[in-house]
C-alpha cells in the first residue's frame, strides 16, 4: 500500500518558517499517497490483463499520466474557487489554476531561478531599486537553492568554464543523444530574466515585484520536440520494466525518472504528478512503494545524467 511515507516533502517546497504553514505544505503528501494508492490498484490489474502486450502497457502509462495531470490541476481549481487563489510565501505570483494543464510546447519554456535568491527566504524585504528581496531569514527552499547554484557552478567549471550556457546531454535507450535542459548564468540569465519579466507582463499579471535582480542562474527545460522524444522513452522504458529482472527493472525506472524531469509536460504542477507516477509505476513493478528524494527534480535539473541517476532510497526496491 502506497502511504505518504512514499512522498517526503521537497525542500523548495518549504518556504516558510511558520510551523502552521509548513504542516499544511507537508500535508499535500497524503494527498498525493491517496490518489498513488487508487492508481497502483487500477494499474496492476491493467497491466496484468496487457501480459507480454508491450504497446497496452504503454499506452496505459499514458492515460495514468494525463490522470495524474488533471488530478493536479482539479486540486488547484478547487483550491481557486474556495478562495485559495493567493500568492503563497515564497511564490512569485498568485497561482493560476489553467497552468497546471497547459503544455510547454504551448506556453514555452519553464525558466527556474536556482543559486541565491531573496524571495525563498522568509519575511525578506523587497527592493525595487535593485529587484531583489533583501534580508529575511534561510528557509529549506532557499538553502536548497543556493545548493544547487554551487553545483551549478561545479558543473560550468567541469565542462564550460568560459561559458554562460551549459547544455545537458541525454542520453536515451539504444544510445542516442539529444540536448536537453540548459542552466544559463551571466549575460545568457540576464536575457532570460528580462524575457520572463516580458512574459509575464504579458499575461497582465503583477510584475511589481518580480525579482530579476542580483546575479540570476536559471535551468532553462528542454526543446519540446526533444522534450516529447524523452517522454516517449521513458515510458518504454517503465512499460517493459514490468517483465524485467529485478536489477534491469531498477536501472530502467531510474533511467525512466532522470527522462521525466528532463521532460515535464506542463508550466505547473509536473513535479507532483512525476512523483505520484513513478510512486504508482514503481509500487506495480517491484511490488513495494518507491520512496521519493526530496530534491530528485533538483537533481535531474541541476547535475547531469550521470550523477542524477541513483538515489539513496533506490535501494529500497529490490528483494
Amino acid at each position: 500500500m502506497i502511504t505518504a511515507d512514499s512522498f517526503p516533502t521537497p525542500h523548495l517546497a518549504l518556504r516558510t518558517n511558520n510551523a502552521a504553514k509548513r504542516a499544511d505544505v507537508h500535508a499535500f503528501a497524503c494527498l498525493q499517497a491517496a490518489v498513488a494508492e487508487h492508481m497502483r490498484v487500477r494499474l496492476a490489474d491493467e497491466f496484468e490483463r496487457a501480459g507480454h502486450d508491450h504497446a497496452a502497457r504503454i499506452a496505459y502509462l499514458h492515460d495514468l499520466y494525463a490522470d495524474l495531470i488533471r488530478w493536479r490541476w482539479e486540486l488547484e481549481f478547487d483550491r481557486a474557487r474556495t478562495g485559495g487563489d493567493t500568492v503563497r510565501p515564497g511564490y512569485l505570483l498568485p497561482a493560476d489554476h489553467g497552468r497546471y494543464r497547459l503544455s510547454l510546447r504551448a506556453g514555452g519554456p519553464n525558466y527556474d531561478r536556482i543559486g541565491a535568491f531573496g524571495r525563498l527566504r522568509d519575511a525578506a524585504v523587497w527592493s525595487p531599486a535593485t529587484r531583489t528581496f533583501d534580508g529575511g531569514l534561510s528557509t529549506p527552499a532557499s538553502e536548497i537553492m543556493e545548493h544547487y547554484g554551487e553545483q551549478a557552478e561545479r558543473r560550468f567549471a567541469a565542462e564550460a568554464p568560459r561559458a554562460d550556457e551549459l547544455v545537458t546531454t541525454v542520453t536515451l535507450p539504444g544510445g542516442a543523444t539529444l540536448p536537453g535542459n540548459r542552466i544559463v548564468r551571466g549575460a545568457a540569465a540576464r536575457e532570460v530574466a528580462e524575457h520572463l519579466y516580458a512574459r509575464i507582463r504579458a499575461r497582465r499579471a503583477d510584475t511589481g515585484q518580480v525579482e530579476t535582480g542580483g546575479d540570476p542562474m536559471y535551468c532553462v527545460t528542454a526543446d519540446p520536440d526533444h522534450a516529447d522524444r524523452m517522454f516517449t522513452a521513458a515510458l518504454d522504458l517503465l512499460a517493459q520494466a514490468y517483465l524485467d529482472h529485478p536489477d534491469k527493472a531498477l536501472r530502467a525506472w531510474q533511467w525512466a525518472r532522470f527522462l521525466l524531469y528532463q521532460s515535464p509536460r506542463t508550466k505547473k504542477g509536473s513535479d507532483a504528478v512525476i512523483r505520484t507516477f513513478l510512486v504508482v509505476v514503481g509500487a506495480v513493478v517491484f511490488g513495494v512503494p518507491p520512496v521519493m528524494e526530496r530534491d530528485a527534480d533538483l537533481r535531474c535539473m541541476v547535475l547531469g545524467q550521470f550523477h542524477a541517476t541513483d538515489m539513496f532510497e533506490d535501494h529500497r526496491l529490490l528483494p
